[in-house]
């Protein structure tokens, strides 16, 4: 069965939702620990031993008896060097201690560690501490199972593998690491006036870009992504679509989805049995959006061809459902007030770029101190600067900015301070 959404009622978090929905199963894959970085784990990672697995000395010096510490001891007969990777050695008497390093076993029966520092003298045989010392059972040593014990959970499944969650799953042998397998994306754009990006174009052309932004952000969410450009002639729609539709890659069409005369997607998806879930969306840029699942059931997410409303549309659905896809559990919702107050005078939901700005403290009358290309600011100390583009087409503007606000269609006037929806650009 066809279905149309009455564009007046959808909302940008309503398209998102019919989209989520309609996302196959996430799949998985194996892969070794060293091509596992900025994957998406799909496995709980538990301790396979205590962490840390034996009282760890924290500081080069001397492991003694507290107990002797206690009765005044200052003197020591050194029994030898524990160091790092070596068993553990043994202390039975209150006037004797272990030199150790950083790193090494507590030696059984030694309760404390006296830093190299406060040695007033050492040698083979004999080691003298400074007076003042306490008695400080277990200080500077990091104790047996004190942070993890033994099967507890390090890592949950969702998490993006980075730096320390590579060096955890080191820690307990994850040699081999189950990881979201990404979906294969086709990066489609349509229309006659479109030119390769190494081709000089004339005056009624366009190099293509639109493809080429999207498969950047692929590149850096991992995806792997392929370009394919179809002339606005019906047929050649066909056949390219006939192919595609009934292979599980993901479709990703930029261009001909609106009512015009060389708009052909629309009547060719539902030609070959792609099922609607929506088109027309209250939004600027990216109105006339449209969503589908294909035979195969994967999704199909028709942009509209301008460039804002592709970038827009692209980074507002297409990358949470790639999130979602992957199982990932850490992409959250950052939300940013106006730096000032702006006014849009359409019942839309407008996706409004922005220029993230610190802030000296909270004083409303605080100076701007520095523009940030970091999008991950501080929720607390940062402000957005709105920076709109003349329109859907105007895309080389948005240079300056760090992403966009998505202001509600429910009003048309945005105050200064007021929060909304912040989606950074990739």
């Amino acid at each position: 069965m066809r279905i149309i959404e009455n564009h007046r009622k959808m909302t940008p978090s309503d398209a998102l939702q019919k989209i989520l929905e309609d996302l196959p199963e996430p799949s998985s894959e194996t892969v070794d620990l060293g091509n596992a970085s900025g994957r998406v784990l799909r496995e709980d990672i538990y301790a396979d031993r205590p962490f840390p697995a034996f009282d760890r000395v924290m500081m080069d010096g001397i492991a003694v008896r507290s107990s002797g510490i206690a009765r005044g001891i200052q003197s020591f007969e050194v029994l030898g060097l524990a160091a790092a990777g070596r068993p553990a050695q043994s202390l039975e008497q209150p006037k004797d201690c272990w030199r150790v390093n950083t790193g090494a076993v507590l030696p059984q029966g030694a309760d404390q560690i006296i830093p190299i520092e406060r040695v007033v003298e050492i040698t083979d045989q004999r080691a003298t501490v400074e007076n003042g010392i306490n008695a400080a059972p277990y200080e500077f040593v990091h104790r047996e199972g004190s942070d993890f014990k033994n099967g507890d959970r390090l890592i949950g499944a969702g998490a993006v593998i980075g730096s320390k969650e590579v060096g955890v799953l080191a820690s307990v042998g994850s040699a081999h690491v189950t990881v979201a397998k990404p979906p294969e994306v086709i990066l489609i754009s349509t229309g006659d006036e479109l030119v390769p990006v190494d081709q000089i174009p004339k005056r009624q052309q366009i190099r293509r870009s639109n493809t080429w932004a999207m498969e950047s952000a692929c590149m850096r969410l991992g995806i792997p992504a392929t370009q394919i450009h179809i002339p606005d002639d019906p047929k050649a729609i066909e056949d390219t679509l006939t192919q595609l539709l009934h292979a599980d890659s993901w479709i990703i069409l930029s261009g001909g989805i609106s009512k015009g005369t060389h708009d052909f997607i629309p009547q060719t998806l539902q030609k070959l049995g792609a099922h609607q879930r929506f088109q027309w969306v209250k939004q600027r840029p990216g109105k006339p959006m449209a969503f589908y699942k294909s035979p195969s059931g994967a999704p199909v997410f028709a942009l509209p061809g301008n460039p804002m409303s592709t970038l827009c549309c692209f980074h507002r659905y297409v990358i949470p459902a790639i999130h979602m896809s992957l199982g990932q559990t850490t992409s959250r919702i950052q939300t940013l007030p106006l730096a000032s107050a702006f006014h849009f005078d359409k019942p839309l939901a407008l996706f409004l770029p922005v220029q993230l700005a610190g802030i000296v403290n909270t004083s409303e009358t605080a100076p701007q101190t520095h523009i940030s290309r970091d999008p991950h600011l501080d929720e607390a100390s940062t402000r957005a600067i709105p920076r709109p583009t003349k329109n859907s087409g105007d895309f080389a503007s948005i240079m300056e900015t760090d992403g966009f606000l998505e202001l509600p269609a429910e009003t048309n006037d945005f105050a200064a301070g007021a929060r909304f929806r912040f989606y950074p650009w990739i």
